[in-house]
C-alpha cells in the first residue's frame, strides 16, 4: 500500500472513529446513525430511523468479523489497516461498505442524487471547513450537472480505494487530502 493509500484510509479511519478514542466500536456507527437520522429529521421511532440503526449495525458485524484479530469488541487503527492490507475481500468489502455509507451520508433527503447542499453538509459534519465545499464538488461531480449519481458515486469510491494518482477525482471525496 502506498503512502496516499494510506492517508486516505486514515481519513476513513479518523471520520468512522466518532468518539475519536483511537478504536472502532459499534457506538461509533451507531452515533453516525443517529447523526444520519436526525440530519434527515427521522423521528426515533420511524422506520427509517430503525432501519438506518440496523445498517449500521450490520456495517459493524461485518467489520468485527473480518478485523478484531484480540477478540476484544472493537478495532484498533492497527488492526483495520491490516484487515485491509492483507485481504483483498476485505478492501471489496469496505469498498462496498464505504458506498453504502456514503450514500446514506451524502444524500441528505434520499432522493439517490448528492447535490453540492448535500456535500456542504458532509464537510460540515465532519469539521472541515466550507470554503472547499465548491471546489472538491467541482471535482467530484464527474460529467458537471451539478449532482453525484450512483454510477458516478461508485466510480468515485474506486478510485478512493485503489488509484495511486494524487488528482484522481475519487480521492478528493473526503475533503482535500
Amino acid at each position: 500500500m502506498d503512502k496516499l493509500q494510506q492517508k486516505k484510509l486514515e481519513r476513513v479511519f479518523r471520520i468512522l472513529d466518532q468518539n475519536g478514542d483511537g478504536f472502532l466500536e459499534e457506538v461509533d456507527y451507531t452515533r453516525a446513525g443517529d447523526q444520519v437520522a436526525q440530519n434527515r429529521g427521522l423521528q426515533a421511532d420511524s422506520p427509517q430511523y430503525q432501519q438506518m440503526r440496523q445498517r449500521m449495525h450490520d456495517y459493524w458485524e461485518a467489520l468485527l468479523a473480518r478485523a478484531d484479530k484480540n477478540g476484544d469488541q472493537r478495532i484498533s487503527r492497527e488492526e483495520w489497516m491490516a484487515s485491509i492490507e492483507e485481504n483483498s475481500a476485505a478492501v471489496e468489502q469496505a469498498h462496498s461498505q464505504m458506498i453504502g455509507l456514503l450514500a446514506v451520508l451524502l444524500d441528505r433527503n434520499g432522493d439517490g442524487r448528492i447535490t453540492l447542499e448535500d456535500y456542504r453538509l458532509l464537510l460540515h459534519d465532519l469539521g472541515y471547513e466550507m470554503d472547499q465545499a465548491e471546489t472538491v464538488f467541482a471535482r467530484i461531480d464527474l460529467n458537471g450537472d451539478g449532482q453525484i449519481d450512483q454510477a458516478e458515486l461508485v466510480r468515485l469510491t474506486d478510485e478512493f480505494f485503489h488509484s495511486t494518482d494524487p488528482e484522481a477525482p475519487g480521492n478528493w471525496m473526503l475533503g482535500i487530502l
